[in-house]
């Protein structure tokens, strides 16, 4: 078989090729009326941001950006938290994983910063978990709110690490 044979499989190889790395996912999303910008590439099945914020009995403010897989499940979390000064966040790792089996944690750097992130198996649904909690400025600095950024993600593993490798958090104020 010479090369002018061979020609269209090559093409529709390149073609399947091209059409396997198109399902990226990116998104560039506004959340809390502009004050801060999510960006992130997830591979593989397609998620739908959907975006909200609250306030709790601690005052402190939440925005969120919930991604929900094409079964309308809810797959992943994005948090930002704006905290008042001197407000810290040990142990909310520890609390959400707690009743998981298999946790372990370790901390990697995500957007930049310093994250401590854990793993873990939902005992209902099976399915693992990761999360990932870090500090937008984590230099404590009196008299100023603490941000956050707290992620409760059940991608699968390889998701879970696209989402952690991409994730950034930017503040447009």
């Amino acid at each position: 078989m010479g090369l002018k044979e061979k020609l269209p499989l090559i093409l529709a190889a390149l073609i399947v090729v091209m059409t396997m790395t198109a399902d990226a996912t990116y998104k560039d999303i506004e959340v809390g009326d502009g004050r801060f910008t999510v960006s992130y590439d997830i591979k593989g099945d397609p998620v739908t941001p959907l975006v909200g914020s609250t306030v709790d009995e601690d005052s402190i403010q939440m925005y969120y950006v919930f991604l929900k897989d094409n079964q309308n499940r809810s797959r992943t979390t994005i948090r930002i938290d704006i905290s008042p000064s001197g407000f810290t966040h040990s142990g909310v790792i520890e609390d959400y994983l707690d009743g998981f089996s298999d946790v372990k944690q370790y901390s990697r750097e995500v957007d930049g910063q310093k994250a401590d992130v854990a793993t873990g198996i939902h005992p209902k649904s099976g399915l693992e978990w990761t999360v990932f909690e870090y500090y937008l400025d984590p230099r404590t600095r009196e008299g100023l709110p603490t941000e956050c950024v707290l992620v409760y993600c059940s991608l699968p593993e390889a998701n879970a690490g696209d989402l952690m490798n991409t994730l950034h958090v930017g503040e447009e104020m």
